[in-house]
């Protein structure tokens, strides 16, 4: 089945129409799997995910896949799914930094750049503190397609 939002609204309310459909899809007996982002999502994890719903926020999981892969220099994460929100693709590469940490700060500014709806430039710098500056540039994806932020951490 593909599920598609379209007509009028905001996009805030179609993510929300989106999600909800999706997670009513997720409670048939025989839903396996939700392909969306490029990755299959667990019915259980979506479901999970879209309880947010009920308190007004945007089920973030749902829309955005945040992954993490690791290489022979180091772990890297990406996101996929920022281009629905009209925002470039991130991703941390090759970075000696624990795996957790580099999924949660890619999670932070993405949630950032999302609800303060903020448009991040090639060689501007970004971080969680007034201390912390981490460089930002613009090119071709290494674990997405098209072009991403690359944000040295």
């Amino acid at each position: 089945m593909i599920v598609t939002v379209m007509g009028e609204g905001t996009a805030e309310e179609k993510r929300f129409l989106y999600a909800k459909t999706i997670t009513t899809l997720c409670r048939q007996e025989n839903t396996i799997g939700v392909y969306a982002n490029g990755v299959v999502y667990e019915p259980k994890f979506f479901i999970a995910m879209s309880e947010m719903i009920e308190n007004g926020d945007l089920p973030l999981f749902d829309l955005i896949w945040f992954g993490l892969c690791g290489g022979e220099d180091g772990v890297s994460a990406y996101t996929c799914g920022m281009k629905c929100f009209g925002k470039d693709e991130m991703e941390i590469v090759d970075s000696k930094e624990n795996p957790g940490e580099i999924r949660d700060l890619l999670i932070n500014i993405a949630t950032y750049v999302i609800f303060e709806d903020v448009i991040l430039h090639d060689g501007e710098t970004i971080g969680m503190s007034a201390e912390q500056r981490l460089k930002i540039r613009k090119s071709e994806g290494i674990n997405v397609e098209g072009d991403s932020l690359k944000i040295a951490f």
